[in-house]
């Protein structure tokens, strides 16, 4: 029995596309439709492999992220089952398979979601999309995304599935407004980057960018030796990088400086410590943080955040939506607006001449 992959080698197009044009895909081109229907059909391939998955079952598989960073996926796991309960859905989680070392993406995932007859299945994970393709480790999660069955990831963006993402945007001119009406021109920025499956760099966003756009819009200017880009998670380079800001003999260090992650700002306030510095008195930070504004309001970090519930509800929404259509879900990455915790970790200096 011919495969996807076989389709996909025969035609030269990349396997997730042979799925998308047998699933009848809007965004694949008519001509090579064509070309793989034809193909499939002259392989003998059965199209009852890809679209039969017709029976609706009302249940909805969740995939869910342990270990470090999965705190809040914990958060919209339990506003998803809040929102699909009352509608007639059950929920089903998708255990990350365990083997000898800790986790592994042995195949099962989608073996699993066909025997149960999942109507869709929501991914709460971080996933590197290079890494993706570029190794077999996590081959289940990529035979899900690309199979006949509805997927929506969370917090990353794949360009073979739809997603979810908070509005970073919004947030980094949220919270570098809030600042400014507190007084601070010298605003500094520790951003992370992820390194790809190649070694290259990858942003996920331009940090840069929305970090300048930001400052500019409340009539600031961007230092540019104000803006440190570190390994993405990394406590260990954010120390560093918050040591140098803080502790440059000839020059003024920052009044307030931003972070885009949990464990980096986390390494900036341990490197606040090491200088003897109090939070905000001495300097002020503040985060772009994935997690919840209760959490945030409980360490009392000034931060933007999303909330869980709006992100479980566009979640669940999109795969509800591609259920009852039986086709392609619409626009593929839905943004959801955060909100500022005010915190207490940025202090008041002045009042703005701009307002």
């Amino acid at each position: 029995m011919p495969t996807l992959k076989d389709i996909a080698a025969v035609c030269n197009v990349h396997i997730s596309t042979v799925s998308r044009a047998l699933n009848n895909y809007p965004d694949i081109p008519e001509e090579t439709r064509k070309r793989i229907l034809e193909a499939a059909k002259l392989m003998g391939y059965k199209a009852g492999r890809v679209t039969g998955h017709k029976t609706k079952t009302s249940r909805i598989g969740v995939l869910l992220q342990e270990g470090s960073g999965s705190a809040v996926f914990y958060e919209i796991l339990h506003e998803i089952w809040k929102y699909l309960l009352p509608r007639g859905y059950d929920l089903v989680l998708l255990h990350p398979m365990r083997a000898e070392g800790g986790v592994s993406d042995a195949p099962g995932y989608l073996a699993k979601a066909r025997v149960l007859g999942l109507d869709g299945v929501l991914i709460l994970m971080h996933i590197d999309e290079c890494g993706l393709y570029q190794t077999d480790r996590h081959a289940a999660v990529r035979d899900l995304l690309i199979s006949e069955i509805p997927v929506v990831v969370v917090d990353s963006s794949v360009g073979i599935c739809s997603c979810i993402l908070p509005g970073y945007d919004e947030g980094m001119h949220t919270l570098v407004g809030h600042i400014r009406q507190k007084g601070h021109d010298r605003i500094a920025l520790i951003h992370g980057h992820r390194t790809a499956g190649n070694g290259s760099e990858e942003n996920l966003r331009d940090w840069n960018k929305l970090f300048s756009d930001a400052v500019e819009v409340y009539r600031g200017s961007v230092h540019e030796n104000l803006v440190k880009c570190v390994k993405e998670g990394s406590v260990a380079e954010s120390f560093s990088a918050t040591m140098e800001l803080l502790q440059k003999w000839n020059w003024i260090p920052p009044t307030c400086i931003i972070y885009t992650d949990e464990a980096l700002l986390r390494g900036g306030m341990e490197a606040a410590a090491k200088c003897g510095l109090r939070i905000p008195e001495d300097i002020s930070v503040a985060a772009i943080r994935f997690t919840t504004q209760r959490e945030a309001s409980r360490c009392r970090v000034t931060s933007w955040c999303f909330d869980p519930a709006l992100i479980a509800e566009e979640a669940v929404k999109k795969i509800l939506t591609w259920r009852k259509t039986a086709g392609f879900p619409g626009n593929r990455i839905g943004f959801v607006s955060g909100t500022l915790a005010a915190g207490s970790t940025v202090k008041t200096i002045c009042v703005p001449e701009y307002e």
